[in-house]
């Protein structure tokens, strides 16, 4: 008798808690930003996804704070460590350091909370999926996209317009940010680079790099950007322009201009070639950060940085000057200042003048408007009646006395003290003493005093 011993394999599923793919793309659902979605096809290690050195993506994310409540948000680096977040629906907005460690893949904020991030390749090579804890308890998840892309479909690049201060998604957007995050894969094909961008255009202004004076578009040319790849950001600007005075000067034309705010988004400008005047009216925006004028005389986008403020009436800058015809594209620097200041000392405050349609600066004048913009913020007015921010009572009609060489004296316990020489000369040219020097205390018992001395009736 023989026996038929059947023999059957067991195939045993044993499913640990907290290891569940349920979509089955190979990343657990702990560690899975889109668990319900097939999404993921490789975690990115630590050299991969570099925010602080491609300051161009941008995260769309759903954040849930340690008390339960729920925080749609966007993130942008609009500076190598300096970045912007805002709402979807624009409720709010503010801007906050960070610090990022590629190595540890975390990003450090300005109030020390750390952040750990995992960043995920999506089919699609301009998109990643995200997820991230932060030691306070608040986490999340959502995807990074290239901020070269035009996701809002208003011809603007999406980096560039967050970092113009430019309301991102676009008036009329018809963009549904829940709606994506609810259903990424199935809108992963919305993440495309624009039709004409080109890896030679850096800034998606339609200028190849080879051509283009200003890479990052934003408003430093090259020539004077020490990151020229790098959108710089300025700060402790004034809210508004209006009643402002600019002075520039351009590196390609041996002439300059003068631009005044005659209001919040209107202007006149002035260019001056060999003493001659051009006048046109102007409109412009301001965006507490950057200029943008919109020239009606040449049809060319004018936009300057501020980045060396010296007081709050005073500081320099830096711009570039894009054309739509077949003119070269400018650069150049110049100086902005309060327009109540007479900078020509003809006895008119300078907006005012300029608003009258006078010549300015007035013919009168010998000043060296070059020379103001290389001696910062001591000019020919000292810089203690330049702040009117601490010293409002003291306009240009009150202290037109003042001269070029006039003197600060110092003061010690309530008193200052001067020594006066007379000189003599036979040739106005080589002067000498004339006898001893005459001294005088004088006390110094207000907080401003103006002198001036004439010769006893």
């Amino acid at each position: 008798m023989k026996f038929l011993l059947l023999l059957t394999s067991m195939f045993i599923c044993i499913t640990l808690v907290g290891q569940t793919d349920s979509d089955g793309d190979g990343i657990i659902d702990t560690e899975d930003p889109f668990p319900n979605e097939p999404l993921e096809l490789e975690k990115l290690g630590p050299n991969d996804f570099q925010p602080k050195e491609n300051v161009g993506w941008i995260e769309v994310s759903i954040a849930t704070l340690v008390n339960g409540y729920e925080m749609p948000g966007i993130w942008h680096p609009i500076g190598e460590d300096l970045a912007t977040w805002f709402a979807f629906d624009d409720s709010w907005s503010y801007q906050n350091n960070y610090y990022w460690d590629s190595q540890e893949g975390t990003s450090t904020s300005s109030t020390g909370d750390i952040g750990t991030w995992n960043h995920y390749k999506t089919s699609n090579p301009y998109v990643y999926t995200c997820k991230f804890n932060w030691a306070s308890g608040t986490y999340g998840f959502g995807f990074t996209y290239d901020g070269r892309i035009d996701l809002d479909n208003d011809g603007i690049q999406d980096g560039i317009q967050i970092r113009s201060r430019l309301k991102f998604p676009a008036q009329g957007s018809q963009i549904d940010f829940h709606e994506i995050l609810n259903a990424l894969s199935d809108n992963l094909s919305l993440f495309a680079l624009p039709i004409n961008f080109t890896e030679n255009d850096y800034d998606g202004d339609g200028r190849e790099n080879n051509i283009d004076i200003d890479d990052d578009n934003d408003g430093i040319a090259d020539a004077y950007d020490a990151s020229s790849l790098l959108f710089d950001t300025s700060h402790k600007v004034p809210a508004s322009l209006s009643g402002y005075v600019e002075i520039y000067f351009s590196d390609i034309y041996p002439s300059y201009g003068i631009w005044h705010g005659t209001g919040e988004n209107t202007a006149i400008n002035i260019w001056n070639d060999a003493g001659s005047e051009v006048r046109f009216d102007d409109n412009y925006s301001w965006d507490s950060q950057h200029l943008t004028s919109t020239g009606s005389q040449y049809g060319g986008i004018f936009r300057v940085n501020f980045k060396d403020k010296t007081n709050d009436v005073f500081f320099r800058f830096t711009y570039v000057t894009e054309f739509d015809d077949e003119s070269p594209d400018d650069s150049g620097k110049g100086f902005f200042y309060d327009g109540r200041i007479d900078l020509d000392n003809n006895g008119v405050e300078d907006g005012q003048q300029i608003r009258s349609g006078a010549p300015f600066p007035s013919d009168s004048s010998s000043i060296d408007l070059a020379a103001i913009y290389n001696s910062a913020e001591s000019n020919f007015i000292p810089a203690n009646v330049l702040d009117f921010a601490s010293n409002e009572k003291y306009f240009p009609n009150e202290y037109q006395e003042l001269r070029a060489g006039s003197t600060m004296i110092e003061v010690s316990n309530n008193q200052a003290s001067i020594q006066l020489q007379m000189e003599q000369s036979t040739d106005l040219k080589i002067w000498n003493a004339a006898g001893a020097p005459a001294m005088m205390t004088i006390p110094a018992d207000a907080d401003t005093k103006f002198f001036r001395f004439k010769m006893a009736d």
